[in-house]
């Protein structure tokens, strides 16, 4: 591949790789690029590893790339500001002659053909794609262990096995049981140029509010039921948190707060419909019942309240003030008589 552009190359489909990059284990980020090199399909593939002040640098797994590999990849170096700045710098980085973006997270692995599919499914006139997955520890794709999606509901695109136009409100999915996973993602830039990750939504759904808001801007999106991505085991806040496990810890409330900022953020920004706005009331339902839930575990083992999450969640939801209370009482009397609250 010809890092200038010029030639053959010229001619070929191109990809933008956006990789974020934090990680203490080495050989992980060796193993994604690797993974984006062996894609073939005639693309051309230049990646973007945004270094957010990692513990690892990502500048000695790029030199261990064969040189015409390397002279691919571009490495801008950042102050820590989590995966969506990072990605956001990626997307700032470029260059505006690349019509497909897309993102890999720098502990996940595409499988053979995955970039192939997705410019195929685009080229079709679809401005997002994303694919199945295979998560830690599995055998069989996400699609199938979470229940996420049906192909079923959808319509086959024509001359693309495995790949499907989605048929629906895409919104939907994103507030109820979303299927996308971020390392799956390949889209049109030009459908999408000006929408960047939202820095509030740091610690977590600042994957899902960027879905809902591409879903919103437009509903030409293509998903293929093939595996496109194994996930890996590096640094993934919202992948480490257990349910039961880490119950009042602080990535658990943060989770919860990312959930509810989230939820809030869809419907401050956003027209919604009747069952969406319903969706959108469940989720933070359940976001208060589980904060009281985590809060009330703390207090039990006199472990300190994290008052800056607390006061981020209370300006995202300002009924918590009046709803949160009775939900303690509630939790408290069920623990009193034995019968236990799970959030």
């Amino acid at each position: 591949m010809n890092p200038t552009g010029s030639g053959d190359d010229a001619h070929r489909p191109c990809v933008a790789v956006i990789i974020p990059y934090y990680q203490r284990s080495a050989g992980l980020l060796g193993r994604a690029l690797a993974s984006v090199f062996a894609q073939g399909g005639g693309l051309v593939a230049r990646v973007i590893v945004v270094d957010d002040a990692s513990p690892l640098p990502a500048a000695a797994e790029i030199a261990a790339l064969p040189p015409e590999q390397a002279s691919l990849v571009t490495v801008e170096r950042q102050a820590n500001a989590g995966p969506g700045a990072a990605r956001n710098r990626g997307l700032d980085l470029v260059p505006g002659d690349i019509p497909f973006a897309a993102f890999l997270d720098s502990d996940d692995e595409w499988l053979a053909g995955h970039l192939e599919r997705a410019v195929a499914a685009l080229e079709t006139g679809r401005d997002l794609y994303f694919s199945n997955y295979r998560d830690i520890g599995q055998t069989v794709g996400g699609f199938e262990t979470r229940g996420h999606l049906d192909p079923a509901r959808h319509d086959p695109l024509p001359g693309l096995p495995d790949v499907h136009a989605y048929r629906g409100d895409l919104r939907d999915a994103v507030l109820e049981s979303c299927p996308i996973e971020t390392s799956t993602v390949v889209f049109r830039r030009s459908a999408f140029a000006a929408l960047r990750f939202r820095a509030e939504f740091r610690h977590a759904y600042e994957d899902l509010m960027f879905w809902f808001e591409m879903a919103a801007a437009s509903t030409r999106v293509a998903f293929s039921t093939a595996i496109g991505t194994q996930y890996g085991t590096g640094i993934n806040m919202y992948r480490g948190v257990v349910p039961g496990s880490d119950t009042g810890s602080d990535a658990a409330l943060r989770v919860v707060l990312g959930s509810t900022l989230f939820g809030a953020g869809v419907r401050a920004s956003y027209p919604l419909t009747a069952a969406q706005g319903a969706l959108v009331r469940r989720r933070l339902d359940r976001n208060r019942r589980d904060l009281v839930y985590h809060l009330l575990f703390r207090l039990r083992r006199r472990r300190p309240l994290p008052r800056r999450e607390l006061a981020q969640y209370l300006r995202a939801d300002p009924r918590s003030w009046l709803l949160v209370p009775a939900e303690g009482l509630r939790q408290i009397a069920a623990w009193l008589t034995g019968r236990g609250v799970q959030p």
